[in-house]
């Protein structure tokens, strides 16, 4: 394994770390915060690895998830237009930065958009699993070994908050 590829799976361990604190935060603006920073380290993570489409899509992801986190701050949703352009966008990166099939998993991405737009919390961690799934498998083929195990991480985060607050509404 050569230096940039260790590098990216280091920095993969603090991906992890924050993508299993994000789904636990109690406030939508907490979750989307941890993805954020998650989301930076995975530009560079991505970089490392020569992987494109990840990189594009990350670099989209930050400001898709700044956008959002500045509306949930303030306890509101985005506009219906920005989630369009948002997803029109995700399509965009992932025709730009073709790198064969498998930058057709990044449509998984949507999901995400989608749940991270929504205001109640538990739609968010539902769509934050089912973009894990795809992602996951474009972190495998890629080569981001811990990545996928973050996914992993996401997905289980996720369901363990929605059982953790599945009687409690809006959460």
């Amino acid at each position: 394994m050569t230096v940039p590829k260790i590098i990216a799976q280091i920095l993969g361990i603090f991906v992890i770390i924050l993508c299993a604190i994000a789904p636990q935060c109690k406030k939508k603006s907490g979750l989307i915060f941890c993805f954020m920073l998650a989301q930076a380290l995975q530009i560079i993570m991505f970089y490392l690895l020569s992987a494109w489409t990840g990189v594009a899509s990350s670099s989209l992801a930050v400001v898709r998830s700044f956008t959002l986190f500045m509306f949930a701050r303030r306890d509101k949703v985005a506009p219906v237009q920005a989630i369009a352009l948002f997803i029109l966008l995700q399509i965009g990166v992932i025709v730009i930065s073709w790198q064969g099939l498998v930058s057709l998993l990044m449509i998984f991405v949507i999901a995400t958009i989608y749940g991270q737009w929504q205001k109640n919390i538990k739609i968010t961690r539902i769509c934050s699993i089912i973009a894990s799934t795809g992602f996951l498998t474009y972190c495998l083929l890629s080569e981001a070994y811990t990545n996928v195990i973050n996914e992993i991480v996401i997905i289980c985060s996720a369901g363990i908050a929605l059982w953790r607050f599945m009687n409690r509404a809006g959460t």
